[in-house]
């Protein structure tokens, strides 16, 4: 059923705002240009369903900028800590503290084990003397990543061929 038409003519007789004669017909379904007007429909139930379609986005909106909130204070104080323990074992590394070096990769390990520690942690093994724990750790490393950053030690990169983990391209071998 088509909502009733009120025409802007109608309209304008209604409240003695007729610009014509009294003697022009008023058609109630057009203006005498020729545009029909249309008298909104109010819908109740549409009108409440949007409201509550708006009402929930609204919340999905919430709920996803608090579960962003979780997410970047819970991980990034790990991601901050495991970062600060990874550098200061590298620090230690490469300044010939192995032990040193060994407690910090394995306090960063605790936190997320990934190629990059593994690799460190193969390093400092290596350094240690434990060449069985060197190749564990790197193999570990580059099956996980086979593109982790190899460091630029000749000896490292030796026992790392040696071994059988990477080619003379510097590519994972196995």
């Amino acid at each position: 059923m088509k909502a009733p038409f009120i025409s802007i003519s109608f309209f304008l007789i209604i409240f003695g705002l007729n610009c014509g004669t009294s003697s022009e017909a008023v058609d109630n379904n057009t203006v005498s240009e020729g545009i029909t007007v249309e008298e909104p429909v109010f819908d109740p139930v549409a009108d409440s369903l949007a409201q509550i379609e708006a009402e929930e986005q609204e919340l999905r909106e919430a709920l996803i900028e608090l579960y962003k909130d979780e997410v970047y204070s819970r991980y990034q104080s790990q991601a901050n800590t495991l970062t600060n323990y990874y550098i200061l074992a590298q620090q230690h590394f490469y300044s010939g503290d192995f032990q040193n070096a060994l407690f910090l990769v394995n306090r960063a390990a605790l936190i997320k084990e990934n190629a990059d520690v593994l690799a460190l942690r193969g390093s400092i093994y290596l350094g240690l003397g434990y060449i069985n724990e060197f190749v564990n750790q790197w193999r570990r490393a580059l099956e996980m990543d086979p593109d982790v950053p190899i460091p630029s030690s000749t000896y490292i990169i030796q026992q790392l061929q040696n071994n059988g983990l990477i080619d003379q391209n510097l590519k994972k071998a196995f």
